[in-house]
């Protein structure tokens, strides 16, 4: 399937986004806008400017009304969301375009209902508002990691509080993944945006949502990742590994949209509250490995067939729970990812008030999965990991 022609843009239509995928593919853009006069667009600091992206927006948007915003910084904050808000509203935007990665396309979900809306992000993160309304919003992705493209899912940073906020707000409308855009991806950043994507697909067949179909696309997600990521570190200039990369992510991002994900994210989550210099991709592969020995004991066959493509040796049974948790972080280390949370400042107080924080996310779950280690075992597991 890889040797197919990659330069040729298609079309994915799940829920409510229909996915342009392919280079060049922000032109169908084009067809989307014709008929609104006033856009806002929220564009990553960096590299919507580095990688080309806000300026071939700004081509398509000709002589619109065109109001530009600086996007948040990674592991966005509600008050990085309040300023974008402040800084949009009163101009009568018509539709909002986000240009970059998960940080921003998350955030500016939130900043389309709060504008549409007439409320303050705050209360869209944390009350259960009824009548929220929303503008279209449009998402040009710039990272194989978050999935945020395909699904409707934001998370947010509370900062004084501590705790990191996921919820479900809008779909974009339409979205571009064009993989010429990730080329200019910071080396740290192509290791942890596709390590997020990789956890996706496998927490995604842990669920008690999950179904044949998350297995299929969870399945195709991590065969590609284990594939592509060992070659997207070798060479990180060509074109065709971010492709295969940006498509495994697509695939993780609608694994995630119809099984939701498991505890480690959960977990992952209270890590980065508690410390925003901790990549959510990188934390993830961090703890990940501990913890999948956990699932793959609830899950064996659904785990195996995702893992298999990393290690001939696993088999479908509970005896290869171990063996899967050592595979992964052997991947994990071979492309890169060497640090543990010691390396990030971690230490006993601040792991008790990770797990603290991560824990309020696993109360809410429980419609999704059962935790496979206790409050207790977490904080154990967290602190051997310093």
């Amino acid at each position: 399937m890889e040797e197919l022609d990659y330069t040729k843009v298609f079309t994915i239509r799940t829920n409510e986004t229909t996915l342009y995928f392919g280079l060049k593919s922000v032109n169908k853009m084009q067809r989307y806008i014709a008929g609104y006069s006033k856009i806002g667009v929220i564009a990553s600091r960096t590299a919507s400017r580095k990688s080309g992206a806000l300026g071939d927006v700004l081509k398509l948007l000709g002589d619109k009304d065109v109001y530009v915003v600086d996007g948040p910084s990674p592991n966005p904050t509600i008050h990085e969301i309040e300023e974008m808000v402040d800084k949009l509203r009163g101009r009568g935007v018509e539709a909002l375009i986000a240009i970059g990665g998960g940080s921003v396309i998350d955030s500016s979900k939130i900043v389309d209902v709060a504008l549409a809306s007439n409320v303050e992000p705050r209360r869209v993160v944390t009350e259960e508002l009824e009548g929220l309304r929303h503008i279209p919003l449009f998402a040009v992705n710039l990272t194989h990691g978050t999935g945020s493209e395909v699904d409707p899912y934001a998370v947010v940073n509370l900062p004084e509080e501590k705790l990191k906020i996921g919820l479900s707000v809008i779909y974009p409308v339409a979205s571009f993944d064009d993989p010429r855009y990730t080329l200019t991806m910071p080396h740290r950043q192509i290791i942890c945006t596709s390590i997020d994507a990789l956890y996706h697909s496998l927490e995604a067949v842990t669920t008690k949502a999950t179904s044949p179909y998350t297995l299929t696309v969870s399945e195709e997600a991590a065969r590609l990742i284990f594939k592509y990521l060992p070659l997207a570190v070798k060479e990180p200039g060509e074109v065709k590994h971010r492709y295969w990369l940006l498509y495994a992510s697509v695939l993780g991002g609608i694994a995630i949209d119809y099984s939701g994900v498991n505890i480690i994210h959960a977990l992952e989550h209270g890590l980065s509250a508690v410390n925003r210099n901790l990549e959510h991709g990188c934390g993830l592969g961090i703890i990940g490995p501990e913890l999948i020995k956990r699932l793959y004991r609830e899950t064996p066959a659904n785990l195996y067939r995702l893992l298999k493509h990393l290690s001939p040796e696993l088999k479908p049974s509970v005896e290869s729970a171990e063996k899967a948790g050592e595979v992964l972080r052997e991947f994990q280390t071979s492309v890169g990812l060497k640090e543990n949370l010691g390396s990030y400042g971690f230490d006993a107080k601040s792991v008790k008030e990770a797990v603290e924080s991560g824990w309020a996310i696993v109360d809410t779950r429980e419609e999704f999965y059962k935790p496979v280690v206790t409050k207790e075992e977490a904080e154990k597991i967290f602190l051997g990991l310093l």
